[in-house]
């Protein structure tokens, strides 16, 4: 299912920089300052390709961890209750779960990507040259999702008892 969730985000991500070649304007805002003004600026086809690499980093760096969690040697994963994980009966248990654990961030990370081009590209036509607020309460929706994950991840995911 996280694999899914994961194909679905990358899939959400290349549709948006799509759309952002198709309406961006040929001037863009590239960065953005603390105060949410845009202070760098470059062509539209420079921020598709920015858009575009950095899509395709982290497509790969999260698919990467995920293909790495199935080959790994597991002396090298620090997992809660190591003995029980790292026995043979329950090995590819873990595997499939840390690498489900790498799609399930990845897949997060690229929908907040893939909101941020979206509030570049509000910046971008109506020419406020600003990121709206709204941006930050996606960052800040993402980073208290990744605090409860971490939390779940530390207590709950690798319990024992579960089924």
């Amino acid at each position: 299912m996280t694999r899914r969730a994961f194909a679905a985000a990358a899939g959400i991500y290349a549709v948006v920089v799509v759309c952002c070649a198709l309406f961006w304007p040929e001037r863009v805002p590239l960065h953005f300052g603390f105060g949410l003004d845009a202070d760098s600026y470059g062509s539209k086809w420079a921020g598709v390709a920015l858009a575009t690499a950095i899509g395709c980093s982290m497509i790969a760096l999260f698919a990467g961890c995920a293909w790495i969690a199935g080959r790994i040697n597991l002396d090298l994963v620090d997992v809660r209750h190591a003995d029980f994980w790292k026995a043979p009966e329950n090995e590819q248990r873990l595997r499939r779960m840390l690498a489900d654990d790498m799609y399930q961030v990845g897949a997060a990370t690229l929908v907040l990507l893939a909101g941020v081009l979206g509030f570049v590209t509000e910046a971008a036509v109506t020419g406020r040259d600003e990121l709206s607020w709204w941006a930050v309460v996606l960052l800040a929706g993402y980073l208290a999702y990744i605090v409860a994950w971490t939390g779940w991840l530390l207590t709950g995911r690798y319990r024992t008892d579960r089924p």
